[in-house]
């Protein structure tokens, strides 16, 4: 997952990754006292400003602290950070990838956008017009660029390579 590498990059060593069907109809007491607390052992929980967790995103960062203080855990709610007065979320960044401006989620993303998939044969058409192409999969989750033609900076094992890059049909 380009998730869990970019969190790997910056020093983490360990992450726990919920499969949301799993965890979405717990009330936040029973995330927090099963999974936080029981399970993970929780001793610090870092959540954003508008974080929301348990069935209906009833359970606010406010309840978090609240519960933290009942199972033994600190909660450290983290500031909305701002760049050139927009707001730096992931909707954000995720909408503006969608509208095809990776020049300003890239900005707030405080590195390049990148996506990696699988190569899946298509229909060879590329090939013979001279130009073979690689046909990529993502999964369903991965937000795709706006329809259209990028220049782009494609990795094969350790190799890169620039690249003409088109989304949609």
């Amino acid at each position: 997952c380009d998730r869990l590498h970019e969190m790997e990059k910056i020093g983490v060593n360990f992450a726990y990754v919920y499969d949301f069907d799993e965890i979405c109809g717990m009330s936040p007491e029973e995330f927090v006292c099963g999974e936080l607390h029981e399970k993970l052992g929780a001793k610090a929980v870092f959540a954003g400003y508008n974080y929301r967790f348990g069935r209906n995103g009833k359970g606010d960062t406010k309840l978090l602290q609240e519960l933290g203080r009942q199972y033994g855990f600190e909660v450290t709610v983290c500031d909305c950070e701002t760049l050139l007065g927009e707001s730096i979320s992931s909707s954000r960044i995720r909408e503006l990838i969608s509208e095809g401006n990776i020049e300003s989620a890239n900005e707030l993303l405080g590195r390049n956008f990148s996506l990696s998939g699988i190569v899946c044969e298509g229909k060879q058409l590329g090939r013979k017009l001279g130009f073979p192409t690689a046909n990529v999969f993502f999964n369903e989750h991965t937000v795709i660029p706006k329809n259209g033609v990028y220049k782009t900076l494609v990795t094969v094992e350790n190799d890169s390579y620039t690249a003409i890059t088109n989304t949609g049909i």
